[in-house]
């Protein structure tokens, strides 16, 4: 029997362009030299460069890395922040047959992949990062770290840990237990730790330094170097039927929702964030290990995580809790990190796993300025409001490990940059 003919798929060369110009709506520098970046994970991007214009081109194929240039998936174009903290803020695009897009972007301050987060990560002890090894309860974590040359006992380490039910973060070396928990001898990177596991309801923190330091030496130096500049860590963070209001707990600027959640969650769960500019909520769903729509998260952005009733009714506390387990670097903030809350609605969060008030963590308000709190439980809001400089009710206008809220701005008042405090 002879097949029906089909159109060939459509082969994409290596050359496809996106176009455009950027504007600059008041931004303090000048056009030319802003990196533009075309992307699904940053900070794996194809890079153009915008002239004194403002237009700027990319062919897509500049990174390899980028895979696979498909027009079945979405991608994300943005200004990278610049030196002067304005950039953009990304918009998803497709692919078509045409060759080329046109994306226009717009600068705003405080917005843009890149503009690190973090301080110099140059201890004796550097690169240190968390991982998950699983998404069950039954699977464990894993420590890696690298060696700056020169280390003061060079080539061997030691694992610290401080942990408990729902605890948060501190640099208090007494409570961090009387020794390591672990010793490596030289070359050795990796630790899979024990009696620790995903989503059992501990948080728990580590440091990785030079073998020999004692319990008050956890944080510091040799007077050359510090021993490490991370602290990594893990939280647990427990779900209720339907709608969980949270933030990333961790130092990351941009975190896709793949490497944010791993595969936690099943099948027709959702999450959801808002988009600030349209004052609305966008959405994706998980569909296999997948998600039908990109997004990478800046610092500090709040998120919507909806457990359908049905999967939230099969959990079992004993083997498969109720629960999700982020992971990531605790701290090491660099100085003056600045976040545009926009006016109106902006749904955010408190980027440390430590438990504060709004005015502690830089969140001092205005007059009429509002703070929302979800309550899983009832599945409402609660609300604080700023009230001659103060907040109304502070129980409210806090920060709980990974809680994620809604500031909202008044439009008689204006937008509000967060300065935030750690």
């Amino acid at each position: 029997m002879a097949l029906a003919a089909v159109d060939e798929p459509h082969v994409f060369d290596s050359l496809y362009y996106t176009i455009g110009t950027v504007t600059p709506n008041a931004a303090p520098g000048a056009l030319a030299g802003r990196g533009v970046v075309f992307y699904q994970s940053y900070p794996t991007v194809a890079r153009g460069t915008t002239d004194a214009t403002g237009k700027f081109t990319i062919n897509i194929f500049d990174n390899g890395k980028i895979k696979p240039i498909d027009p079945l998936n979405s991608y994300l174009v943005a200004v990278e922040k610049g030196s002067d903290n304005w950039g953009s803020k990304p918009k998803t695009v497709t692919l078509d047959q045409k060759g080329w897009i046109t994306v226009n972007l717009s600068l705003e301050a405080g917005v843009g992949p890149g503009g690190s987060t973090e301080a110099a990560d140059d201890g004796w002890i550097y690169n240190t990062y968390i991982t998950r090894d699983g998404p069950a309860l039954t699977d464990t974590i894993t420590l890696h770290w690298s060696y700056n040359t020169g280390s003061p006992v060079p080539g061997t380490s030691e694992v610290w840990e401080y942990k408990g039910t729902g605890t948060p973060f501190t640099s208090e070396t007494t409570v961090w237990g009387a020794g390591p928990i672990a010793t490596f001898a030289a070359g050795e990177t990796q630790y899979t730790v024990t009696g620790i596991h995903v989503r059992d309801g501990q948080n728990a923190y580590y440091r990785v330094v030079p073998a020999g330091r004692s319990q008050s030496q956890i944080f510091g130096d040799d007077g050359v170097k510090a021993y490490n500049k991370r602290t990594v860590g893990k939280v647990d963070l427990d779900l209720s039927t339907q709608y969980n209001s949270w933030v990333n707990p961790f130092n990351i600027n941009y975190i896709d929702i793949p490497t944010l959640l791993g595969d936690q969650l099943l099948e027709g769960d959702q999450m959801f964030w808002w988009d600030q500019p349209t004052q609305g909520y966008q959405m994706a769903t998980k569909v296999g290990s997948s998600w039908t729509a990109v997004h990478n998260f800046e610092f500090g952005d709040g998120f919507f995580l909806y457990v359908t009733p049905a999967h939230y009714a099969a959990y079992v506390p004993s083997t498969n809790p109720a629960r999700v387990c982020l992971v990531g670097t605790v701290g090491n903030f660099v100085g003056g990190i600045v976040k545009n809350l926009g006016t109106k609605y902006n749904l955010v969060g408190y980027p440390y796993p430590v438990v504060q008030t709004a005015p502690a963590v830089g969140l001092a308000g205005r007059e009429g300025d509002q703070i929302f709190r979800w309550n899983a439980s009832s599945q409402g809001f609660t609300m604080s409001t700023n009230v001659g400089g103060t907040w109304n009710d502070l129980s409210v206008a806090s920060f709980e490990v990974g809680s994620g809220k809604f500031y909202y701005c008044p439009t008689n008042v204006g937008a509000y940059d967060w300065n935030f405090t750690f």
